[in-house]
């Protein structure tokens, strides 16, 4: 095996390390955020994890980027202790649909949804308002 083979393998050893330490870390600021402590902060933690990667698997986002999706919405007083897919799908698919950064649509939703006192349970009708309107202003510039 050569040194170029080696050292390749290094770097992915080493990337693979860095994203899951990354993830680890947004995942335990995201549980930190919710004011649980002791066991339910650790198995808070790691089902932000567990569902972060599952979902980074169906979406063009990252773990981390999920993970840190769930730190918005628990610092923007969301309960995030259950929250699963279906929670988070309003603002992946926003972003997805509008090749939005994650936190930046994460983010612009809880804002109108805060303004006008919507509830979680109406973030999938507001980033479908959203994402129709972007359609619509993208098919009036062209």
């Amino acid at each position: 095996m050569g040194v170029q083979a080696v050292m390749a393998i290094k770097t992915g050893i080493q990337g693979a390390i860095s994203s899951f330490l990354d993830l680890e870390k947004a995942a335990a600021n995201a549980a930190a955020v919710t004011g649980v402590v002791g066991p339910a902060f650790q198995k808070m933690k790691d089902r932000i994890m567990e569902t972060s990667k599952e979902m980074s698997g169906k979406y063009l986002y990252s773990a981390k980027a999920i993970a840190d999706t769930f730190y918005i919405l628990a610092s923007a007083g969301y309960d995030v202790a259950q929250m699963g897919e279906k929670g988070l799908m309003p603002f992946l698919n926003y972003a997805q649909a509008t090749q939005s950064d994650l936190q930046q649509a994460t983010e612009s939703l809880i804002q109108t949804m805060k303004a006008f006192k919507l509830e979680m349970s109406d973030a999938g009708h507001v980033a479908d308002v959203f994402t129709t309107a972007s359609i619509k202003d993208r098919k009036s510039v062209v």
